[in-house]
């Protein structure tokens, strides 16, 4: 009897490579084929092909970054490194990477109250990032109290809309998805070359503090039991405006505590919005690099801890604002055992500041209703 095999083949287009393979060659367009023996690249208009076999690859690594997909190599002593902005590149290539015995993650830190812009890799890598969603079956009363503390459609002033835009999906996450931390497994942290590792050193440098001392995003921060986050939400008004928001369920209430005691630092607001901004340009570019944040005056009467920051951002495009330049807007409030994190992406700034303070009022009155206890 004759057994023969199936070979699965899959193409991956838009990528490029930050190498040629011969002198003076082509990096751009690329189109990587690949299948359980090797992987070919098709580089250039008129297509040059290079094929190698996976066991001759070393240091193989995939990562999932906000608005990236990087693969990197070694081969016969030079490192090649392949990217794309295109979602499904990732899990085009990561069941062939893992195969190969190479390393695949979703970019991230720790899971700390304000690491949402990571958390769109963390749900889909549960089991390496130790991770999970949960069955909205039966949930427990802090999910519960969670969606609750979000906003919704009906808290929103004037005509509104859910857009799927991903600018801000990017930062809060899949919407009204539950997520669970599974403390059980342990986590690594993300290359020290990707965008997203880059934003957080830039925003630790921003505050003068230390990975080590940093709860945000660096070796102090402990994890959310529990993750909502809202739909993003869309309206025309001052040539486009985007929000949306993401809560958080700690067990312990000091770690909400010395969560806040970092927030209330003078520089964080202007920090945080900083580092948020470079993660929304990092949809569209590898070295996002903004550093204009400030804090914004309180300007509400909800009681309740909270702080806001304001930094420019370029947008690459966008399914609601008519401006490439924009405003991010965050704002952030913590009560109890929850923290929540509200963003308000905006093309005239401060034309919205009205609305943004009719949301941090919002926002605190969930988070820390009159009846509750405010920290």
């Amino acid at each position: 009897m004759t057994m023969t095999t199936t070979t699965t083949v899959r193409r991956s287009e838009g990528w490029r490579v930050s190498e040629s393979f011969v002198p003076n060659g082509p990096t751009d367009p690329v189109t990587l084929l690949v299948n359980e023996q090797s992987l070919t690249q098709l580089a250039g208009v008129d297509a040059v092909a290079w094929q190698i076999p996976w066991s001759l690859f070393g240091s193989l690594h995939l990562v999932r970054s906000p608005g990236r997909t990087t693969l990197s190599a070694h081969v016969d002593g030079r490192t090649f490194t392949w990217r794309a902005s295109a979602r499904r590149t990732f899990d085009e290539l990561a069941p062939f990477v893992l195969r190969a015995g190479g390393r695949v993650e979703r970019s991230r830190g720790v899971m700390t109250g304000l690491v949402a812009a990571v958390v769109v890799g963390l749900l889909s890598t549960a089991g390496y990032l130790g991770a999970r969603w949960e069955s909205r079956a039966g949930l427990p009363a802090p999910v519960t109290a969670l969606e609750s503390v979000n906003l919704r459609l009906s808290d929103l002033p004037g005509s509104w809309t859910v857009t799927a835009d991903p600018l801000l999906t990017n930062l809060v996450g899949p919407a009204n998805q539950v997520y669970k931390t599974n403390y059980a497994t342990t986590t690594t942290t993300p290359p020290a070359n990707s965008v997203y590792a880059e934003a957080v050193s830039a925003f630790q440098h921003c505050m003068k503090i230390t990975n080590v001392a940093d709860r945000m995003y660096g070796a102090a921060g402990q994890a959310p039991l529990y993750q909502v986050a809202s739909p993003t939400f869309a309206s025309s008004e001052n040539g486009g405006v985007e929000i949306a928001t993401y809560a958080q369920y700690y067990p312990q209430l000091s770690m909400v505590q010395k969560d806040t005691a970092e927030m209330r630092l003078p520089r964080f607001a202007g920090c945080f919005a900083n580092v948020s901004a470079d993660l929304v340009e990092a949809v569209a570019t590898n070295k996002p690099h903004v550093t204009d944040g400030v804090s914004l005056p309180d300007a509400t009467f909800a009681k309740g801890f909270r702080h806001a920051g304001v930094a420019s951002v370029a947008i690459a495009s966008s399914a609601t604002l008519t401006s490439a330049k924009a405003h991010l807007i965050v704002v952030v409030a913590t009560s109890g055992h929850f923290e929540t994190t509200l963003y308000v992406l905006t093309s005239r700034w401060p034309a919205t500041r009205g609305l943004v303070d009719t949301l941090t009022n919002i926002l605190v009155s969930h988070v820390a209703p009159s009846t509750g206890t405010a920290i």
